[in-house]
Formats: structure tokens, sequence, C-alpha cells
């Protein structure tokens, strides 16, 4: 589902085969985790990477100021948008490009997809972002896989360590 979402938002998938490259060793902010499980999402610490943020995060900001709320029936599995992304709940908060996943009574379920994390969201806090140039950029967040054996030892490591 997620990968259908992805599409829809930004047309197509081919960025997705060019983030895949073969290197032995890259830096990464790890943005979400999943509990039990070797799956995560994390940004690219390079020079090019951090470009791509400034960029996007500066035009998001200028232009969130003009972009109207969603209403009730602008609300729909797929929809562009933007969304308030809380790193802590201490947090001021920053509009971010999100996809809805879901839309359960007053909430919809967003992806955040610079970032790879999911949140429920008021549906009233939500705002337009169809603009193209917006979506131009692929998703800053990608989503790894750690290896069978480190995954292993990793959990390992963990439970000894929580003892």
């Amino acid at each position: 589902m997620l990968m259908s979402i992805l599409n829809k938002c930004f047309g197509n998938l081919n960025w997705f085969s060019s983030i895949m490259k073969d290197e032995d060793e890259i830096a990464v902010m790890v943005t979400e985790t999943y509990p039990e499980s070797p799956f995560f999402w994390a940004i690219q610490l390079s020079e090019v990477s951090h470009n791509k943020m400034v960029t996007l995060f500066t035009a998001i900001a200028k232009a969130e100021k003009n972009q109207p709320y969603l209403g009730k029936d602008d609300v729909h599995r797929g929809k562009k948008c933007l969304a308030e992304f809380l790193c802590t709940p201490q947090d001021a908060g920053a509009w971010n490009r999100a996809c809805i996943l879901e839309v359960v009574s007053f909430f919809a379920l967003v992806f955040f997809v610079d970032f790879g994390s999911t949140a429920f969201i008021p549906i009233y806090s939500l705002k337009f972002l169809s603009e193209e140039e917006f979506w131009q950029i692929p998703p800053l967040a990608q989503p790894f896989m750690l290896e069978e054996g480190i995954y292993s030892a990793l959990i390992f490591f963990c439970s000894i360590q929580n003892r």
C-alpha cells in the first residue's frame, strides 16, 4: 500500500532505484524504527541530501502560510498534503510533506515522506500541497534493512544490555 501511495504522490517510483546504490558505508540519521524488525527509515547524511533538505524545507516554510486547510471532502487515501510534524511533544512543529494513508472519523493517518514516519492528525489540521514543484524532490527518508547477521547480533546485544 505504501509504495502505491508514494507512486501516486511522486508520479512514479524511478527515484527509488536511484537511492539504492551499492556503497560499503554511508552515514545516516535514523528517523523511524520498528520494534523487533530489521526495517528502519533514515536520511542519508551527505552534502547533496542536506542541500535538498534546505531547499525543500525553505520552500515549504514560505508556501505554508498561503496554503488553505483541507475540507472534510478533500481528505482521502493518497491525498498529498502538508501536515505538522512534531519531533517531540514539546516541539512547536514544522509543516512537512505528507500523504494520507487512511481516514478514521475526524483523523487522518499520514505518512511523512521526508521522515518515514506516521502520525494521526486531525483532518482539519491538514493543508493543501498539490503544487508539483514540492513533489519533484524525492523523499528525503529512505527505507533500509539490517543484514540478517547484524540484526540478530543487535537483538542479542540489546537483550544482554537490558538485563
